[in-house]
């Protein structure tokens, strides 16, 4: 009867586990979802405040993803955003934390970062987005992506830290896309 209670326990546990995982991953992408950002972004700000260390966030907005799915159908539009999707987690160090915001919407966490390595990093996943090949082949649109990125201010409250980084990825859009504008960035 103990042993029969305790592996109820431990598929329960199990069970809820996954569920967890599931609750915080994008099912397309395999990304972190926004539900997951929100949490992980308040744990890394309070680190950064605590500690001193560096936090960036990076934004990432696909151009032009309206007229690729309009154009070869959603299907197409879903291969793009996996793509991008793996480039986001192949681009980046093991402390990071890409996520999909929804659409063709991503965000990067940096934590323990440099305002150059972070710009770095946003100018590598800029180059890899733009070298993707197009989907399907014989396309004439190509994904690009604009990206827009920050670090945190000492005693910055999230919505102004995610609202400067999300003006910088509006700069990239406005002057050209297929751009990254980092804060500090002169244009």
């Amino acid at each position: 009867q103990l042993q029969d209670t305790l592996n109820n326990l431990r598929h329960t546990k199990a069970e809820l586990d996954f569920q967890e995982i599931q609750a915080q991953t994008d099912e397309m992408t395999g990304l972190y979802n926004r539900r997951a950002l929100n949490t992980q972004l308040e744990k890394f700000m309070t680190r950064s405040h605590v500690s001193g260390k560096s936090l960036g966030v990076l934004m990432v907005d696909l151009d032009g993803f309206k007229l690729i799915n309009d154009t070869y159908g959603h299907h197409i539009g879903d291969e793009v955003l996996i793509l991008v999707a793996d480039i986001l987690k192949t681009s980046v160090r093991e402390d990071d934390f890409p996520c999909r915001q929804g659409g063709d919407e991503f965000v990067l966490l940096l934590p323990d970062t440099t305002a150059r390595n972070a710009r770095n990093i946003t100018e590598r996943i800029r180059k890899a987005i733009e070298a993707l090949p197009p989907i399907p082949s014989d396309a004439e649109h190509k994904a690009s992506g604009s990206l827009g990125g920050t670090l945190l201010l000492e005693g910055e409250e999230r919505a102004t830290f995610m609202e400067r980084a999300d003006r910088y990825l509006y700069q990239a859009k406005e002057s050209g896309r297929n751009l990254v504008v980092w804060e500090g960035d002169v244009l």
